[in-house]
């Protein structure tokens, strides 16, 4: 059943050209992946309805080393942080910067005295441990494919790489607008 939804990713998007003749096309100065693609819904959405098909299926290309992985999280980290500052939605940045900070103090104390080390597993990565393990067992079971087993950690390199892009992507635009 297709449903119509706020935001679509363009990874998966396919646009009709008259409307992105009517409402313009990718903001090219966004030089970060992230935020380009929000903007261009935020323009369609004024007109039109976003429409996704959940039946549907896309192949997509997806890095295949944890270096690349962290990276492109990284950049659309740097873009997110672009997309809050312009749209002055600052919980992203905020949140990040905390979570970032907390991490570091965190990894600091476990260095320092082991037992620091139960503390920062229980604050960051067994909530999100317990959040992935029910959808990751699930595939599991259809799949029989072992490697979902590593989802749960590599989505938490996710978030890392994500945060640090914000907040690094928060400094540059201080720096600019200073």
């Amino acid at each position: 059943e297709i449903k119509e939804v706020k935001h679509i990713a363009t990874m998966i998007a396919a646009y009709k050209t008259n409307i992105l003749k009517k409402v313009g096309y990718f903001d090219e100065s966004y030089i970060y992946p992230y935020g380009e693609d929000v903007y261009l819904n935020y323009r369609i959405s004024k007109n039109y309805k976003l429409l996704i098909n959940p039946s549907s299926r896309v192949f997509h290309n997806h890095p295949v080393s944890i270096k690349n992985l962290f990276k492109k999280w990284f950049d659309y980290g740097k873009g997110w942080a672009r997309l809050s500052w312009e749209y002055k939605k600052y919980f992203d940045l905020f949140s990040s910067i905390a979570w970032v900070l907390s991490l570091l103090v965190s990894g600091a104390l476990s260095l320092i005295k082991i037992e620091f080390l139960g503390v920062f597993s229980f604050i960051f990565i067994l909530p999100w441990m317990l959040y992935y393990s029910l959808p990751t067992f699930k595939y599991l079971a259809r799949s029989k494919d072992l490697k979902a087993l590593l989802f749960p950690f590599v989505h938490q390199m996710q978030i890392l790489a994500r945060s640090i892009g914000i907040v690094y992507g928060a400094f540059i635009l201080t720096r600019i607008n200073n």
